[in-house]
């Protein structure tokens, strides 16, 4: 079977990366941010290759949280979490009737 790679883009749009941040990352100090190279047009050289790193900023005592600003920026915050959720419920059942579990356990 052929590994197959997730663009940053679909990661974007799909809320996976805002979600991992807001549901793990963020409350330990650590963000991962997305580093795309620009043409000078201001233009996405390559939507299909960034750079992913991790801001690491475990020594401020609140950790990160998403600042929504606008009613807009709220909305399209959801739409990303909906659309996250509805990736983890479909395969949430066929996890747990294959495996046993949904989330691995360590043993």
């Amino acid at each position: 079977m052929e590994t197959k790679f997730l663009s940053v883009k679909e990661a974007v749009e799909n809320g996976i990366l805002q979600e991992i941040n807001r549901l793990l990352l963020h409350r330990m100090g650590l963000a991962i941010c997305v580093e795309v190279e620009k043409n000078e047009d201001g233009s996405l050289r390559d939507e299909d290759s960034a750079i992913l790193k991790i801001i690491d900023d475990r020594l401020d005592s609140e950790g990160f949280y998403f600042e929504w600003g606008t009613e807009e920026r709220l909305l399209a915050a959801q739409e990303k979490a909906d659309k996250f959720q509805k990736i983890q419920n479909a395969k949430q059942g066929t996890r747990l009737s294959r495996l046993g579990y949904d989330t691995q356990p360590i043993k």
